[in-house]
């Protein structure tokens, strides 16, 4: 069971890197179609539940380690960073899908409107980028925290920045 995360966590560095991407690209044209929020509700719902595996995984070959070597230290950062990364796309997802409710769902009962419609305020507003931002950057340190476990802290300049930063 202890090498299943290797395989999970690339779905949601994948699907929200691109997701916060096109977040990001707030170009007007692009923003009026609706096509647009499909394909970012898709990637962002999907790369959200895409980070439960993957941290569960995680966290389950962090237990099997023995506390106290820098090898732990640079684990339990990275699953610090691992956890910001999903709180941050699972909130995203959750705005995504209440608005894709409201968007689909033409004949939802008034009760239900109501509290969903928070979602089309965050959704509009400038939260999003800067979200998609912060969750990107999360991904990124995530993902040179993991690549120093995987492959040494010297496997590449960026790498082996981000784990002088966080863990030395």
């Amino acid at each position: 069971m202890n090498n299943l995360h290797p395989i999970f966590v690339h779905f949601p560095i994948a699907l929200l890197t691109v997701y916060a991407v096109l977040e990001l690209a707030r170009f007007k044209k692009l923003q009026e179609r609706l096509y647009a929020f499909h394909v970012k509700a898709t990637l962002v719902i999907l790369g959200a539940l895409s980070t439960i595996p993957a941290y569960l995984t995680g966290n389950e070959q962090l237990e099997s380690q023995q506390p106290g070597t820098a090898f732990y230290r640079t684990m339990v950062i990275h699953s610090q960073w691992a956890l910001a990364t999903l709180v941050i796309f699972c909130f995203l997802a959750a705005v995504k899908a209440a608005e894709w409710l409201l968007l689909e769902w033409t004949s939802m009962p008034e009760r239900l409107k109501k509290p969903l419609g928070w979602a089309r305020y965050v959704s509009r507003s400038p939260l999003m980028p800067i979200l998609a931002l912060v969750g990107l950057v999360c991904v990124t340190v995530t993902g040179a925290l993991g690549g120093s476990l995987a492959y040494g802290p010297d496997v590449d300049p960026f790498v082996s920045f981000i784990y002088k930063l966080l863990v030395k």
